[in-house]
């Protein structure tokens, strides 16, 4: 977790436990949770956002270089078309006043610039890592130049009938360690060709295939991410909600009879 939230992983615990009293959660286990969760992923994370379309967590390999970005876009960007570029911050536990702070990105391209929310065109494709950078103008402690960053794959022409992402799973509400499946086969690729299925979990982890398994080993809320692919490299994605929890709440029911008279009560 960055140094300027670390202020937040506490309130993000404190109130950790009081949503998940109902479900006898001990607080140590949130808090070390939320301090786990991978920025654009599961849990309380801040997001960089392109084109309103969120980035995706970056997977995680044991040799991965420092610099390797957090996040990942999931679909390609037209060249020479301006793109808008921000942090969606609604997921953290306390709400703060982006406009206390300086918002500086760098967009790998040689391009700088200033600002919470702004555009920017890529003048040629290729593969590019966004870095956000925070300042924060009353407290030096709190700059962070490597607050959120995220990979952009930049084309010259998006590619025309791309193919249709259907997602399903097996159970939405889960607890840790338990595993869920997930299908893609109602997919469809336009063109005729084949599909690959990448499902990005949110968690840092993904796996190929139309139906795959997987398990979550710690809490937090979010997607799940299926991106599909034919032949000719067009993409399409879709998404399935997860929730995983220490615990979840049950519902029981009694009656003292089974049948009953019309007029009678239960």
């Amino acid at each position: 977790m960055r140094q300027w939230w670390k202020g937040l992983i506490g309130v993000a615990a404190a109130l950790a436990a009081v949503l998940m009293i109902g479900w006898g959660v001990a607080t140590p286990t949130v808090a070390h949770a939320l301090a786990l969760a991978p920025r654009c992923g599961l849990g309380a994370t801040a997001t960089m956002m392109a084109d309103q379309d969120a980035a995706l967590a970056h997977p995680v390999q044991a040799n991965d270089p420092p610099d390797t970005p957090l996040g990942l876009f999931a679909l390609d960007y037209p060249v020479n078309q301006p793109i808008t570029f921000t942090d969606n911050l609604s997921k953290i536990p306390t709400q703060i006043d982006y406009k206390q702070y300086a918002w500086n990105w760098n967009f790998g391209d040689g391009v700088l610039a200033s600002g919470f929310t702004l555009a920017h065109t890529f003048s040629k494709p290729g593969t590019y890592t966004i870095r956000l950078g925070v300042v924060d103008r009353q407290n030096a402690q709190n700059t962070d130049p490597n607050f959120d960053s995220a990979e952009i794959h930049v084309v010259a022409q998006p590619l025309a009938n791309p193919p249709v992402a259907v997602a399903a799973a097996s159970a939405q509400y889960l607890l840790v360690g338990q595993s869920v499946t997930y299908d893609a086969r109602g997919s469809q690729a336009k063109d005729g060709s084949a599909l690959s299925y990448t499902w990005n979990f949110g968690d840092g982890t993904i796996a190929t295939g139309a139906r795959v398994t997987h398990i979550f080993n710690s809490v937090g809320a979010g997607a799940v991410t299926l991106i599909v692919q034919d032949q000719r490299g067009a993409r399409a994605v879709a998404q399935v909600p997860v929730t995983i929890a220490v615990a979840l709440p049950t519902a029981r029911l009694s009656a003292n009879a089974t049948t009953v008279n019309p007029g009678g009560s239960v």
